[in-house]
């Protein structure tokens, strides 16, 4: 597999995702009324990134009241929630810019440890400690290594335990939190070490293509992988795991969330999520889990977890953000909060009996319609809690049309309607805008394409040339090359798009 990278294209590996989803799995239309366990998820307030820092979001955690650390690829900012608005506001406590932040780690109440992106300037990848000086925060140190790449992390003792990518399992002593010092690791046994949590004397590794991996820590300054799955025997790819009453729980990308007792890995039970899962957080009793477009929550019923309620988020158009859940974080026992691309949505989890807010969802989000012109059915539900009055379907170009009227949508309730392309001879795209009293998703977008180029399957490709921009993550170097198409003949390819704008 030929991993490419391309950064002259405005879009992104989620687009890409996105782009594949011409509807949704069953999933994520509404649950059935009254089931046991059932849960919503119901829209509260936005912190906006889009025109200041930290832009591009990747994490948010709590730290103490009301407080907040959001994390994104210019550095940080500490937010009072209670001071967000519905529509969304740019208000943080201070920022701390400078950093190309990934996730964060609170560290007795006042410390944060944040791994970090490498940069082309900078290609060092690690991890910085931030202090928290009441309503401040400022930078203490960075540990970095050009032939570590980290990944995320976790905290327990007086320890750091990181996954790091192909430079296996590493234990960092922290007693003096700005002073960390590498103490032990596991350099080999690893595919692509994801993500570790720690339960007792156990530290558990998502591992990629390999799966879930079992390290022993009775010793901190030694550990042993004792166990895990293999690149034969795992499924999707391990990009997170946490533990909590005797179970771990890995995110298994499109394989949904595997639900392992203990460190058995034959007791390996699978939990559809309605896409990708990438990344979890604890909200009281329940297993908030990123699904790239969305976010899941898992409930223990009757023994055995599932899935209790669940909240589209990938949205992207004409006055709708670019909403797709790279990360999740949780604040007390009922909200959770969302990392977007560029905003950061914060939802609060309640009985569905409680709940009042309706929640528009939809079978189609991009529609590519034949050359000659069509008519293609989208289906909206409401999966909230209260009615969904959709007022209007407004479509440009002129080359598009539906035959959409306005309509109350009880909780359950769908409806399809027609969207439909004319065969206009000009190149037309455009968008299919739903709007409704869904307090967050609203336009709710739909993309849609006429006059295209593309290709069906088997059709003969025209050659191309591009420039690619490369990472070595072993050395943390970049480097440029050329990707000509016809030379890639028998190859298998993986694109992963990037931009910025």
């Amino acid at each position: 597999m030929l991993p490419i990278r391309f950064t002259r294209i405005l879009t992104t590996l989620y687009s890409l995702l996105l782009a594949s989803m011409l509807f949704l799995p069953e999933l994520s239309t509404a649950f059935d009324a009254h089931r046991e366990g059932e849960m919503v998820l119901e829209y509260r307030y936005r912190f906006n990134c889009q025109n200041h820092v930290p832009d591009h979001l990747l994490g948010v955690i709590a730290v103490s009241g009301n407080r907040l650390v959001i994390s994104g690829n210019q550095g940080l900012a500490l937010v009072d929630h209670s001071l967000l608005t519905p529509a969304g506001t740019d208000i943080a406590l201070s920022r701390l810019l400078g950093l190309n932040a990934r996730e964060v780690y609170l560290y007795q109440q006042n410390y944060l440890f944040v791994n970090l992106n490498g940069t082309g300037v900078n290609p060092e990848a690690g991890f910085a400690v931030v202090r928290i000086d009441g309503d401040n925060l400022t930078p203490v140190t960075i540990v970095s290594s050009t032939a570590v790449f980290f990944e995320k992390m976790a905290i327990a003792g007086n320890y750091l335990y990181v996954a790091a990518h192909s430079g296996g399992f590493h234990v960092y002593s922290i007693s003096n939190p700005e002073a960390p010092y590498f103490r032990a690791s596991i350099p080999t046994g690893f595919v692509n070490a994801y993500a570790v949590a720690v339960a007792g004397d156990t530290a558990y590794v998502a591992d990629g293509g390999g799966g879930l991996k079992v390290v022993d820590i009775s010793n901190p300054l030694s550990p042993l992988l004792v166990g895990g799955e293999t690149l034969a025997t795992a499924v999707g790819t391990a990009e997170d795991v946490t533990c909590r009453n005797g179970k771990v729980f890995l995110a298994a990308g499109a394989s949904g969330v595997a639900v392992f007792d203990g460190a058995d890995l034959a007791s390996r039970r699978l939990i559809e999520v309605g896409g990708a899962a990438r990344s979890f957080s604890w909200v009281g009793d329940h297993l908030a889990v990123s699904t790239i477009h969305g976010i899941a929550i898992l409930g223990e019923v009757g023994g055995e977890y599932q899935l209790v309620a669940s909240e589209i988020t990938g949205r992207r158009g004409h006055n709708a953000r670019l909403r797709l859940c790279g990360a999740i974080g949780t604040a007390g026992d009922s909200l959770v909060l969302c990392a977007d691309w560029n905003c950061m949505d914060v939802y609060e989890l309640m009985e569905f009996n409680t709940g009042s807010q309706p929640d528009i969802s939809c079978d189609r989000q991009r529609i590519r319609f034949h050359p000659d012109g069509e008519s293609v059915t989208a289906t909206v539900w409401n999966n909230g809690a209260g009615d969904l009055h959709i007022t209007a379907v407004n479509v440009n170009p002129p080359s598009f049309s539906s035959d959409f009227t306005p309509v109350t949508l009880q909780p359950g309730e769908s409806l399809g309607f027609q969207i439909s392309y004319n065969g206009s001879a000009q190149q037309d795209s455009g968008l299919v805008r739903i709007m409704s009293d869904d307090p967050d998703e609203s336009p709710f977008p739909i993309q849609i394409f006429g006059e295209t180029g593309y290709l069906n399957p088997g059709d003969q490709a025209l050659d191309f040339t591009l420039p690619l921009y490369t990472r070595d993550h072993g050395t943390g170097t970049y480097s440029w090359e050329p990707f000509t198409l016809s030379e890639q003949l028998g190859k298998v390819i993986w694109f992963q798009a990037y931009g910025s704008w």
